[in-house]
């Protein structure tokens, strides 16, 4: 019952930290500068 708790807890966790990634990723990285390597390929 335990292990069972602990292992959806686990998973809840990892898609949360999944979707805070992918949400990162489609805007709030580039006002970070997270991803700024991406604004210096269109740079000539």
């Amino acid at each position: 019952m335990v292990e069972g708790l602990l292992f959806w807890l686990d998973l809840a966790l990892m898609m949360y930290f999944c979707w805070r990634i992918i949400k990162l990723t489609k805007g709030e990285a580039k006002d970070l500068g997270i991803f700024s390597f991406k604004d210096t390929e269109k740079k000539p």
